[in-house]
């Protein structure tokens, strides 16, 4: 399974939307979704560096987000 999957963008929220695309324009990217069963999907972001994580809730707010193994990222 894919990273990230292909309709991602069809299962956000409109203020997910809104939210990526104002993290977009300070370099940060869609890292991985988490897509854990009968539950919201999970959208993971990430600094330019790699060195942050942040969490993308279904109101668009953000808020860290630190289990990530590094070691699978690369």
């Amino acid at each position: 399974m894919a990273p990230i999957p292909d309709d991602f963008a069809s299962l956000m929220s409109y203020e997910q939307k809104i939210s990526l695309h104002q993290k977009q324009q300070f370099g940060w990217f869609v890292k991985f979704v988490r897509r854990p069963l009968f539950q919201p999907i999970e959208v993971i972001l990430s600094n330019p560096d790699g060195s942050e994580f942040l969490m993308l809730e279904t109101d668009g707010t953000t808020r860290p987000f630190f289990n990530v193994r590094t070691e699978d990222l690369s």
